[in-house]
């Protein structure tokens, strides 16, 4: 992966360890409300694997700015797939242009493959995601089902 990416992968997660710092520092309950978020944030961020039966209810503002948040970061993985998408496209006509005039194809090849490589991490990335966004949502219906 480039430099570049590797910038916009760190601003990204620290984008929303950042926001779950920040509801964590709004907590003013008791320590066994911190000790229950806090196994639920580090499960999505990733510091922790979790049972899905396990993990805590949250309050439906916290739900939703999680949502947007987890979203966002969603939409941002998105956009760098159309980009890596774009330029592998290019270089695939550079490629061939290359073949038909005899030129050395070697750094174009190793573009591509490193694009690959950067495409395959962000699909791990947005595998992951989606599955903390699920536990999001199915979290505020089951909450939307308790308030009615």
């Amino acid at each position: 992966m480039d430099d570049e990416g590797h910038t916009e992968n760190q601003a990204a997660s620290t984008s929303v360890s950042a926001l779950i710092k920040q509801l964590k520092s709004k907590k003013l309950n008791a320590e066994q409300e911190e000790s229950r978020e806090t196994s639920f944030w580090d499960y999505l961020t990733g510091d922790e694997d979790f049972k899905t039966s396990e993990l805590p209810a949250l309050r439906l503002e916290e739900i939703g700015t999680l949502t947007k948040s987890l979203s966002d970061e969603r939409k941002k993985i998105n956009q760098k797939f159309e980009r890596i998408k774009k330029e592998i496209d290019l270089l695939v006509i550079k490629l061939d242009s290359l073949k038909l005039v005899g030129g050395d194809d070697s750094e174009t090849l190793e573009r591509i493959t490193d694009l690959n490589n950067e495409g395959a991490e962000l699909a791990l990335q947005l595998e992951k995601l989606d599955s903390n966004l699920k536990l999001v949502r199915d979290q505020r219906e089951q909450l939307l089902l308790e308030l009615e």
